[in-house]
Formats: structure tokens, C-alpha cells, sequence
């Protein structure tokens, strides 16, 4: 009776202190409420703390790629995710979302929540903490985008009071591109923003296969100066181990109901308190003013068509007609010359690289061009317009120069020709069977090549190669993987060639060394 009698007395207070209407019928206004919160400490059941990571980082470093390295790797945690986008079309949620069924995402759009989005990111966060006090999240996982000031995000988050105070933030995870980084260097410029690297507790040195390793000791040796204290992580996709980013740890203990030679799979837990050791950034003396951390006026804007592009005028248009300004492309993109009009994943990043893939989990609905392009002082006008020429149904078939560049294709042994299935472009594909005086029966079932995984990763070398040159995949319906480029437009295939070959040398080393060296036959 004395408890009953306290606790009506206490909302008494606040109703006479407040008023009737913020202490009836404002669910939100009372929990968080001062008073309500020592109520629900000192006689209801404490609620849990919500464990919450910040990934962050520039443009075009690999914040969504890391994001869905973690959705892939987290076991039996589940994982609530919001992902801010600096566009009116949240390109990278829209990814995130075709992977991650249980939990779903939170999209927080057309804006930066260090600024216009920061009361959007609160009310988001607010109702993923509902959803973690029934006991349907475990985690959650902040992307920002590549021009938020996470300073910003980490005090909103951090906040004593209001509808943050139970939020644990568990670490800032810092992406970078080691190619983006080495190059600034090199330039004598910030590779960093300060408040990055004030905010990190841990830095992925992502991409870092598309440098030397002296380049990349030279990233690693600038971030270990600069912000000792945290550690650097060399990786490529953003795959790291989860408790090197998250505060999560392995089960100790294995069910013993699992036979001994089985591979069982741990489970992970959240770490406690006690156990954290990701958190070292102190933000005590970091002022933010709650803007972009990207110098100068930073601009976005959407295309979108229902007709494809014509291959060899996106390729010029990613060549020699790539517009000023344009520092990232992303989004969904589909070719004429595609008898299967397959939707592709487009990302465009760094220095002019490319990353174009089979879109394995598409959009509902009809399949479309629609990619976000950010940058600075983009005549969205004009580049619309380049765009809408270089789809099929605006712009006339130009000259092919199938036979010449077939020629190109065919004087090198180590590569397979195939007829062009549209007139306008060509199919080709590294074998090595030719130097090798073996068939392609043979270099798969003697020596184990995969060359549908080898051709995959030399598109991926190619598009990665600073500069302009851009191949798409090719499926036969067998399943053969061909590389495909069009030979209609400006570009021949003699000037991307050396790129081809290089990164061509690169894979023969690496994947055929062991069948040059056997000569038994087996």
C-alpha cells in the first residue's frame, strides 16, 4: 500500500509540474521524461541498453559493402540497420533491404543526419529501441553518408537525456579507400577529415588490394601517426572480423549434441560492459557545427529511364564525356545489347574506378535505369540530358569496329573469342589454354580452374583500374561467363587493351602458376 501510495503521489508531482498533458496520453513525452525514467528505475524493471555502431567514411569507400559484410557474418544476432543517404533516393537502403528480412531497414533520405536529418534520426532510433524492448533487435548499425560529420551523430547519440539516454554506442568504424588515401598523400593533401579521424575507434583500410603494399604501409603508417590509439584493419570489401568492429564476442561453450569432426558454427553474444574495449574516441573537446564535413557545396540528383542504355554510350560516357564535378555514381542499370536484360548494380567511386554486377536480388516492378550521382556543382540539366542520349531509344547506333577489335582480341593466346550475339559487341575471355597446350575439359578437371570465377575477377580488376576502361559479363545459357564490350562507341578496344592485359598477367600468375609448373599431365 505505501509503494501504491508513493507512486500515485510522484505522478501527481509531475502532473502538477508539467501540466495534464504530458502526463496522460503522451506515451513518447513520458517515458522519456526525467521522472518517468527514475519511476520506471526505482519500481518497474530496468530496460536494456540498445548496443549501437556507426559506420562512416568519404564517398565511395565501402560503407554499404562493409554493411553487408556484417548482415552476412552476424550469426544468430539480430541486427537493425539505418541508412542515411545524402540523395533523394536511398540507393544503398534499397540493397540493404533485398538482403536483410528479419529486422528490416530504416531509411533516413534526402538529407544528412549531422544537419537537416538529425530529429529523423532520433525518431528512428527511438522506434528500433521499441522493437529491441520486445525482443526482436539485438544490434544496431548507423551507415551515415560519405559527407555527415559523424561528431555530430556521436553527440546526438550520446545525449544523457531525451530519447537517447538508453543507447549505448559501442564504436565509430571509420572506412577508407587505400586508394583514396595514398593518392591524397601523395598530393599533399588531407587524406581525412579531422572529425573522422577524431571520432574512429576503428579504421578499415578498405581496397586495399588495389594498391602496392608500399602504398599501402604508407596509409597505414600516416592513420597509425595521426590516430595512434585506434587500430587499422587492411581489408578488401570491408571483411573483417565482426569483434573487431562490433562489441560482440564468441560463445565459449559448443552444444555437445554436435559430432566432433562436425564444424559447428559459435554463436555470438553481445559484450558487456565490463568486456568493452572498442570505444576510445573522447568528443569532450570536439566542437561541430553541424554541417557537412565536404568542403564547398555538395550536390545530388537522380536519372531514371525505362529504356536501356546503349553499352558503347554509357562506356563513352564513363570515357572521354564523364561530366565535371560527378564524384560518385550508384544505383541500377541495364544494356540493349543484353538479350536477357538483366539489371546490374552500378557503383562508380574513387579514381574513375567501376564496379558493375548481376543484380541477384532486383527491384519489384519493371526493370529500369535509375542511378543517384553526387559531386559538386553538377549541371544536372546537361547531364541528364547526356544520359538520355546515351539510352537506346534517343541515340542512333554509331560505327562498329567489331572486326578490328575482334582482331585486337584474337592475337592474344591467352583469351577465347566468341561471335558477337548483337552485331555491336564483342565476347571474350581469358582461358591461357592456348600456351598451355590443354583443353578446357582439362584445366578444369585436372587442375581445378574455375574460369567463370577467373573471368569474374578480371572484369573486377579491369573496372578497378583508374582510368576509363569498363567491361560488363556476358552469360551464355550453359552458364559460360564471357566478358563483353561494345565496339560502337568512341573507345577502341585497342586503347583499354594494355588494362586487359595487365590485369590478365596478374590473375595468370596467381590462378595458372601450378599448371605451368606440372608437367605430368596432372
Amino acid at each position: 500500500q505505501l509503494h501504491s501510495d508513493k507512486k500515485r503521489a510522484f505522478n501527481v508531482f509531475v502532473g502538477l509540474k508539467h501540466g495534464p498533458s504530458e502526463c496522460l496520453g503522451m506515451t513518447d513525452a513520458s517515458r522519456v521524461n526525467i521522472f518517468k525514467y527514475h519511476e520506471d528505475n526505482s519500481w518497474g524493471k530496468p530496460k536494456k541498453n540498445l548496443p549501437v555502431t556507426i559506420v562512416t567514411g568519404p564517398l565511395g569507400a565501402g560503407k554499404t559493402t562493409t554493411l553487408r559484410h556484417i548482415l552476412k557474418s552476424k550469426r544468430n544476432l539480430r541486427i537493425a540497420v539505418a541508412v542515411n543517404d545524402f540523395a533523394a533516393v536511398n540507393v544503398d537502403s534499397e540493397l540493404i533491404a533485398c538482403e536483410q528480412k528479419d529486422t528490416g531497414v530504416v531509411e533516413l533520405t534526402n538529407g544528412c543526419i549531422c544537419c537537416s536529418k538529425k530529429g529523423d534520426l532520433v525518431d528512428k532510433v527511438w522506434s528500433v529501441l521499441k522493437d529491441a524492448d520486445a525482443g526482436n533487435v539485438d544490434y544496431l548499425v548507423i551507415e551515415t553518408s560519405g559527407v555527415t560529420d559523424p561528431c555530430t551523430v556521436v553527440q546526438t547519440l550520446e545525449a544523457d537525456f531525451g530519447k537517447m539516454y538508453r543507447i549505448r554506442l559501442d564504436s565509430v568504424v571509420l572506412v577508407l579507400d587505400a586508394d583514396e588515401v595514398v593518392s591524397k598523400l601523395d598530393n599533399g593533401e588531407p587524406p581525412v577529415h579531422p572529425h573522422q579521424l577524431m571520432c574512429a575507434d576503428a579504421v578499415l583500410l578498405n581496397k586495399s588490394d588495389l594498391v602496392s603494399p608500399e602504398e599501402c604501409d604508407k596509409a597505414a603508417k600516416y592513420l597509425a601517426d595521426t590516430i595512434p590509439q585506434v587500430e587499422v584493419h587492411r581489408c578488401r570489401f570491408g571483411s573483417v572480423p565482426l569483434d573487431a568492429i562490433l562489441e560482440i564476442r564468441e560463445a565459449t561453450t559448443v552444444s555437445t549434441a554436435a559430432v566432433a569432426h562436425e564444424a559447428v558454427e559459435r554463436k555470438f553474444h553481445i559484450a558487456s560492459v565490463e568486456e568493452k574495449s572498442l570505444r576510445t574516441a573522447k568528443l569532450a573537446d570536439v566542437t561541430s557545427d553541424g554541417g557537412h564535413i565536404a568542403a564547398g557545396q555538395v550536390d545530388s540528383m537522380v536519372f531514371e529511364s525505362g529504356v536501356p542504355f546503349r553499352l558503347g554510350a554509357f562506356q563513352d560516357f564513363l570515357g572521354p564525356l564523364f561530366p565535371l564535378g560527378v564524384r560518385r555514381i550508384k544505383g541500377w542499370v541495364y544494356f540493349a545489347e543484353d538479350p536477357k536484360r538483366r539489371q546490374w548494380m552500378f557503383h562508380y567511386s574513387g579514381r574513375r574506378r567501376f564496379e558493375c554486377s548481376v543484380d541477384r536480388t532486383p527491384a519489384a516492378g519493371e526493370r529500369k535505369v535509375r542511378i543517384v550521382l553526387i559531386g559538386k556543382q553538377l549541371d544536372e540539366e546537361a547531364i541528364s540530358s547526356q544520359l538520355a542520349s546515351a539510352t537506346a531509344g534517343e541515340r542512333a547506333m554509331g560505327q562498329s569496329n567489331l572486326e578490328s577489335d575482334t582482331s585486337t582480341a584474337e592475337s592474344d593466346e591467352l583469351f577465347e573469342v566468341s561471335p558477337s550475339d548483337s552485331g555491336t559487341t564483342l565476347k571474350f575471355r581469358l582461358t591461357a589454354a592456348k600456351p598451355l597446350k590443354l583443353s578446357l575439359e582439362e584445366l578444369s578437371r585436372k587442375h581445378g580452374i574455375d574460369l567463370n570465377r577467373v573471368n569474374t575477377e578480371l572484369q573486377e580488376r579491369v573496372n578497378y583500374t583508374a582510368g576509363p576502361p569498363f567491361l560488363t559479363l556476358a552469360h551464355d545459357d550453359d552458364g559460360t561467363v564471357w566478358l563483353r564490350y561494345a565496339t560502337d562507341g568512341t573507345q577502341r578496344l585497342t586503347d583499354i587493351w594494355p588494362s586487359v592485359k595487365a590485369a590478365a598477367d596478374v590473375l595468370v600468375k596467381n590462378v595458372f602458376s601450378h599448371v605451368f609448373a606440372c608437367r605430368c599431365g596432372w
